[in-house]
């Protein structure tokens, strides 16, 4: 069973909880987004697979996931891109990663409007997703944005 970090506004620990539980609750929790450039400015996408529970079929980012208990974001973000797209890249001093959180009211199902851009969720209860930026430093990383 994957447990998530639960967070309050403030992006502070609050507890663990299932996953699934905690996106199906909406309840805050930390996760993070991958995107990675080649040198010549190219980006890398994936299509999710159609039995994916949260976005079906929708080309995404390189790859997301989330910190497990007491696993920091750097190791938790190189852990994912292992797994998930089989590549070893060592996050480094001066990279900027987006950590795209998402809350919703109710269910975690989406759908795609006829516009091909607009995402609502299938029960049509309330949904925010908002992004931050966390810079790689030396002394640690940054938050970039703020609530």
């Amino acid at each position: 069973m994957e447990k998530v970090i639960l967070v309050n506004q403030k992006d502070e620990i609050i507890g663990t909880e299932e996953k699934m539980k905690a996106h199906r609750s909406g309840k805050l929790h930390r996760a993070f987004s991958i995107i990675l450039f080649n040198k010549k400015g190219e980006v890398l996408i994936q299509k999710r697979a159609k039995s994916k529970y949260h976005s079906p079929g929708l080309w995404t980012n390189t790859c997301c996931s989330h910190p497990r208990p007491r696993e920091g974001l750097k190791l938790a973000a190189e852990r994912r891109l292992k797994e998930e797209m089989g590549i070893n890249c060592k996050l480094k001093t001066g990279m900027v990663i987006a950590i795209e959180p998402m809350l919703t009211e109710g269910d975690c199902q989406i759908e795609i409007q006829p516009d091909g851009w607009t995402v609502i969720t299938k029960d049509r209860k309330m949904a925010a997703h908002w992004e931050h930026s966390i810079a790689i430093l030396p002394d640690g990383p940054r938050i970039l944005s703020k609530l």
